[in-house]
């Protein structure tokens, strides 16, 4: 993993298939999938030590994105928005009601978190993307 910003710049090594990643103050926060353990975890990196703080176990094995809400890092994850509590690191899920869509993206705007969904279920044909449910 390489990070840059105009302050700092830094390559550390992590293991899996890092497949999102968001920033807030001084800490990165990196979902990784362990393909070969069969597991996903949540990388807590202090960006000035360069270190890692925590490693989080999750319960799901994908991500499509992540934000920082609150005081939680909040991921978009295959049926459910899997929530880590930054002041304990507890996991917790919240189900959507909705057994055929998924959450794909996620928006922290003016105080409010905005959840985009998407059907689960559907098929593309490329180049076309003629998409069909």
């Amino acid at each position: 993993m390489n990070y840059a910003s105009e302050a700092k710049q830094f390559q550390m090594k992590l293991e899996g298939f890092l497949r999102e990643f968001t920033r807030e103050g001084d800490k990165l926060y990196i979902f990784a999938d362990l393909i070969a353990k069969e597991k996903s975890v949540l990388y807590v990196l202090d960006i000035p030590s360069e270190k890692v703080m925590n490693t989080i176990p999750l319960p799901e094995d994908v991500a499509d994105d992540m934000v920082v809400y609150q005081d939680k890092v909040v991921l978009a994850t295959k049926t459910s928005l899997t929530v880590v509590d930054r002041s304990d690191w507890k996991v917790s899920t919240i189900k959507l009601s909705y057994p055929d869509v998924r959450p794909v993206s996620l928006y922290n705007r003016n105080g409010h978190l905005y959840v985009a969904l998407i059907k689960s279920k559907f098929v593309c044909k490329f180049p076309q993307l003629d998409c069909a449910t």
